[in-house]
């Protein structure tokens, strides 16, 4: 009896999206191995996906920790660069746009090297959703538990809870739309490089 069937195959689908194209060998071999094991092949196919797992944060534990860390890195830059911005505003050395524009470029460009830094594999939908999550959500969150207050559901939807300060599903929509973009050039920067 084959140890393959529809159960088995998604399994082993998803144990070769975690390892990524470089391991497409191994996950050859499992997926024979799964068929040879036959009514424990459901087994053997859940132990894939944890070695997949395994084999990947190994294989790539510093970029995972790098990527962990952006939005903490992105939001303190943005605080930082925030106070001096507002300050040259106040003195009329630059515009009310530089506000906003300055605190971002870091973030954006942090956001291009988590693509460039994603190149080996498929592309980081998954990355830009996390992204999006913690560097718009993720900071107003942690003001109203910094501050004692009850989160209403209705911050994360008012016109200042976005660096655009538009109504908020115009600017969540166009901060994954900048996020994607800059991803999406990182990715193929580090694609290109390494080719």
């Amino acid at each position: 009896m084959s140890g393959l069937n529809r159960v088995t195959r998604t399994l082993l689908r998803l144990a070769d999206w975690i390892a990524g194209p470089l391991q497409s060998e191994w996950t050859a071999a499992m997926a024979a191995e799964t068929d040879a094991a036959g009514a424990q092949g459901i087994g053997w196919a859940i132990g894939c996906v944890g070695a997949a797992f395994t084999m990947r944060v190994r294989a790539d534990w510093l970029r995972i920790l790098l990527l962990a860390l952006l939005p903490v890195g992105a939001s303190l830059t943005e605080h930082i660069l925030f106070f001096p911005a507002a300050l040259a505003h106040r003195a009329d050395w630059i515009g009310v746009w530089a506000i906003v524009a300055l605190p971002v470029i870091p973030t954006l460009a942090m956001i291009f090297f988590a693509g460039w830094s994603s190149a080996r594999g498929s592309f980081p939908f998954v990355l830009a959703l996390y992204l999006l999550f913690m560097l718009e959500a993720f900071p107003l969150f942690v003001f109203f538990v910094l501050t004692g207050s009850d989160v209403p559901i209705s911050a994360f939807f008012q016109p200042d809870a976005t660096h655009w300060l538009l109504p908020a599903y115009f600017g969540i929509a166009l901060s994954l739309s900048v996020y994607l973009a800059t991803l999406t050039a990182g990715f193929a920067f580090g694609r290109r490089r390494r080719t």
